[in-house]
């Protein structure tokens, strides 16, 4: 109880969590600063993503295999999508490691999906793999602000994302990236065809998300944001 009172200041990332922790803080102690991103250097240190023109796509996802990522989901979800339109030369890729790995290589075996479906494991080059991809999809049951999305926008990435936590605030309520209500393999697939489909909307998304994240997401604003809230603190 008394550490309810002790703090100046509480910060969450996103307004979600800022919700969530002024039912346990006084409001008036609960900032949002968003988390930050150095842009430019990412930009810098990375090849420019380019347009798919040759009719093969790789879909992805990226971060730890544990539960609350949902990384089933997305096997469930690619499955779908093969078996309902099994014109389209696709491939899902899965970036990460964690104690799901066998479970998912099992999932991934009983559908006999192998083929298209392939367990990256621990990737150093995230970024360069960010690149080669058609759309970054995220099927978490709850996120904060993950920064891979962050990383997504400002490489001009297309997205598809739970409309979860933090996600719906972060992707400017559906204008720098595809949301998706409804938590369902049949939801996500239809969000990826209906992307591949449309290569206009793919360029008025990422471009959006690359204005939307220089302007509330870099690392100067978020620095800045902090700076105040020391002043603050500092003249009281």
């Amino acid at each position: 109880l008394l550490a309810r009172y002790c703090q100046r200041n509480i910060i969450a990332v996103s307004p979600d969590l800022a919700e969530i922790l002024k039912k346990k803080f006084p409001e008036s102690k609960v900032l949002t600063i968003a988390n930050g991103i150095d842009i430019e250097s990412l930009r810098r240190n990375v090849s420019p993503h380019s347009t798919n023109d040759n009719g093969h796509y790789h879909i992805g996802i990226a971060g730890r295999l544990t539960p609350v990522k949902r990384v089933d989901l997305f096997i469930d979800s690619a499955v779908y999508l093969k078996q309902h339109h099994s014109e389209l030369s696709i491939e899902f890729h899965i970036y990460g490691d964690g104690p799901l790995h066998d479970a998912l290589q099992t999932q991934i075996q009983s559908h006999q999906a192998e083929s298209y479906i392939q367990l990256e494991g621990h990737c150093d080059n995230i970024h360069q793999k960010l690149q080669t991809l058609d759309a970054l999809v995220m099927t978490s049951d709850h996120e904060g602000l993950p920064m891979i999305l962050l990383e997504a926008m400002s490489l001009q990435v297309p997205i598809i994302a739970h409309a979860t936590g933090g996600i719906p605030f972060l992707l400017n309520q559906g204008r720098c990236g595809i949301l998706v209500h409804e938590h369902t393999a049949e939801a996500f697939s239809e969000a990826i065809l209906q992307l591949l489909n449309k290569p206009a909307l793919q360029q008025q998304l990422t471009q959006q998300a690359l204005e939307h994240v220089n302007q509330y997401f870099s690392a100067k604003s978020t620095a800045e944001a902090y700076l105040k809230v020391y002043k603050t603190l500092a003249n009281t």
